[in-house]
């Protein structure tokens, strides 16, 4: 039975393994040939498509800072707050209410995160207020995952970044309407690995139920 489990759990995380190999060689793709382009030009980053421009952060968003929790945060607050490796309590008012992009300001500065809703930051993680008219926050976040940021590291102790070097990195931009198409499409290949590791967990969970069982002599084989 256990083996049984174990080939389910191996067979699974071979999948995503393979999905996140081929996410990666998409997300390659699309930032930098788009959709469906036939005609290209050369620019500072390489190869864009024609109608793609080169800008630099700072014309696209504004990087904002964290702030203490410890006046909002309330184990009843409805709003997370969030630091550079995730969740880390409730708060009963937020920083910010809509689409944003965040990434660490000290510790762990390689691992950029989304959100949709409204949320408050610790003073480790910046957020962005992005320029809803030109850019979209969620491929501005697919972007994020491509920047090589510990080359922007400042510090030669804990890893930080700061607002104007963040700022003066230039990226490629395509127009609006795009950028939704190729965040629709990311975030399409985000959800099927999110549906496979729910399901390695649930396997996971079944095997260690089962293992117990089995110990405690309450199922026999």
């Amino acid at each position: 039975i256990l083996s049984t489990a174990d080939e389910k759990i191996e067979a699974i995380a071979e999948q995503i393994q393979k999905h996140e190999t081929l996410k990666k060689g998409l997300l390659q793709k699309l930032l930098r040939e788009g959709i469906g382009h036939t005609e290209f030009k050369e620019s500072e980053l390489g190869s864009l498509p024609v109608g793609w421009e080169i800008v630099k952060l700072k014309e696209i968003l504004t990087v904002k800072y964290g702030k203490s929790q410890k006046d909002v945060e309330d184990e009843n607050g409805e709003y997370p707050i969030l630091g550079t490796g995730g969740l880390m309590g409730y708060a009963n008012s937020f920083l910010c209410d809509k689409p944003s992009v965040l990434i660490g300001r000290k510790g762990t500065i390689d691992k950029p995160q989304y959100k949709d809703t409204p949320f408050w930051t610790v003073d480790t993680l910046f957020y962005t207020d992005i320029k809803e008219n030109v850019a979209l926050a969620k491929y501005v976040y697919f972007k994020f995952l491509t920047i090589q940021w510990r080359t922007l590291n400042e510090a030669s102790g804990v890893p930080s970044l700061s607002a104007p070097n963040i700022h003066a990195v230039k990226m490629q931009l395509p127009p609006l309407e795009e950028q939704k198409q190729i965040a629709d499409i990311l975030s399409t290949a985000d959800e099927k690995l999110e549906v496979l590791s729910a399901k390695k967990e649930k396997f996971e969970t079944l095997k260690k139920g089962l293992l117990q069982k089995l110990l405690s002599g309450e199922v026999r084989v």
